[in-house]
């Protein structure tokens, strides 16, 4: 007779990093049409896709180097697991590590 011995594994945290999380853009969403960094993310989605709301004036979000823009609160949650874009998969460390024009720190620079 065999006896099976299971080795209890710690779950891998596979979250974004908290130097990255700290270096992504966060703003205000003023509804300012006149600010390049604003237009730029608001163009691509006007809603949270982890919540499905609307993102409106004076909401607090983040903007990720993809270009997707989330509630501070909902991708924050996100993120604590994944260090991935929720709606394209692009690796967020690999995005804002290899290519420097990516990152979020960059737009405000242009």
């Amino acid at each position: 007779m065999r006896i099976f011995a299971f080795q209890r594994q710690e779950p891998v945290n596979n979250g974004l990093s908290t130097t990255c999380l700290k270096h992504l853009s966060r703003f205000t969403s003023d509804g300012n049409l006149n600010d390049k960094y604003f237009i730029k993310y608001y163009l691509l989605n006007s809603f949270c896709a982890i919540c499905t709301d609307t993102i409106k004036k004076n909401d607090n979000v983040i903007g990720l180097p993809c270009g997707h823009l989330f509630h501070n609160d909902c991708i924050e949650k996100y993120l604590e697991d994944n260090n991935t874009c929720p709606i394209c998969k692009t690796n967020i460390e690999e995005a804002m590590n290899s290519f420097p024009e990516a990152s979020p720190t960059s737009a405000l620079n242009n």
